[in-house]
Parts: structure tokens; C-alpha cells; sequence
């Protein structure tokens, strides 16, 4: 309910759960499109030399590796709600330490950027906060 946010929220609509959900469907189609390639080349290579199959099992290990983060995005997925707040009023500096996630390209919210629609709300909110 937008009308119980507080000074300091921001309503950001699903614009993350969307950039989401974006991002797993092109991971998961990438993984798709990967795996029927290779079993398609796999009766060709399959007289060929050793080099090849080692090509092979790095291209198995890199969809087994998106295959792994689809999964980690679906389950960041399955435990959003609709609709994101950003909490502006709770902004302060903290430690590299304390950054559970992204450290990593695997990570589920790795490469996810908010609209410049949201940074705006974001922003507006900042200004009315700290600026006097």
C-alpha cells in the first residue's frame, strides 16, 4: 500500500523483479541454445581428436556454470514480492566486507541496473531528504 510509505521510502514498483526476470530468461535460453548446438556437434566430433572433446567439456562446463546461476536468480526470484521500496533513509557508508552479494559474475543480482526512471525516484528522494 503506497499510501503507508514513510518519509525516506521510495516505491520503485517491480522494476528489479523485472530486470530479474529479464536476466534469467536470457541466461536460460543461452544455456538452451548452448546445449543444442553441442549435442548436434557431438556425433561430429565425436571421431575427431582430443583437443576437440576438451573444447567440448569447457563449453559443458560453461552452460553447466549459467545453468547455476538460472538457478540462483529463480530462487532470489521466488522469494521477491511485487513491487521493491527503496529505504533512502536508511543510506549510510559501509564496509567491502559486509557485501554478501554481487562479489561475483555468478551471483544473481551481478550486472542488474535499475531504470534511470527509478535512479530518478531515488534521487528526488535523496534531494528532499538531505538537501535543506
Amino acid at each position: 500500500d503506497i499510501t503507508k510509505l514513510k518519509k525516506g521510502e521510495e516505491l520503485l514498483g517491480s522494476d528489479l523483479k523485472n530486470k530479474m526476470s529479464e536476466k534469467h530468461n536470457y541466461l536460460r535460453e543461452t544455456a538452451r541454445t548452448e546445449l543444442h548446438e553441442l549435442s548436434t556437434n557431438a556425433d561430429k566430433s565425436a571421431d575427431e581428436s582430443s583437443s576437440d572433446i576438451s573444447t567440448i567439456d569447457e563449453k559443458l562446463a560453461n552452460v553447466a556454470d549459467t545453468l547455476k546461476i538460472v538457478k540462483n536468480i529463480q530462487n532470489e526470484l521466488n522469494r521477491m514480492k511485487n513491487g521493491s521500496i527503496a529505504l533512502v533513509g536508511q543510506i549510510t557508508t559501509i564496509s567491502k566486507i559486509r557485501i554478501y552479494e554481487p562479489k561475483t559474475n555468478k551471483d544473481a543480482l551481478s550486472k542488474i541496473k535499475l531504470s534511470n526512471d527509478s535512479l530518478t525516484l531515488i534521487d528526488n528522494e535523496i534531494k528532499k531528504l538531505f538537501i535543506y
